[in-house]
């Protein structure tokens, strides 16, 4: 009974453990931004669609390193915020999802397609 108790014990957490292991497009994949660039004052109003629905809790929104601000989910394949005021240039855009697994917390950072300009 105990043997028993102990193999599916240690079949579910090898199981979670491939779950968790996954890469960050497997759960949760981010197209582009619309617009993908503005100023580098920021203040402009940008839309990230999903390509897959959103699942979990946005912690935060970066570009460039930089918070964006007015963060929203609109709805399950929308993300709108605010960008910030940044450096000139290419500036990636991360996107920190916290989601649970098997009811622990995973944060996962998520890069937007093509990122903003």
């Amino acid at each position: 009974m105990v043997c028993r108790r102990l193999m599916a014990t240690l079949a579910l957490v090898l199981a979670l453990s491939a779950y968790a292991a996954r890469p960050a497009y497997a759960v949760f994949g981010l197209g582009s931004a619309n617009p993908n660039q503005g100023t580098t004052n920021g203040g402009t109003v940008v839309d990230i669609n999903a390509t897959d629905a959103i699942t979990g809790t946005i912690e935060s929104l970066e570009f460039g390193g930089v918070p964006a601000t007015n963060v929203q989910l609109v709805n399950v394949m929308l993300i709108r915020c605010t960008s910030p005021a940044h450096a000139a240039g290419h500036v990636p855009i991360i996107v920190h999802v916290r989601h649970m697994v098997g009811g622990v917390p995973v944060d996962e950072p998520i890069s937007v397609t093509g990122g903003y300009d």
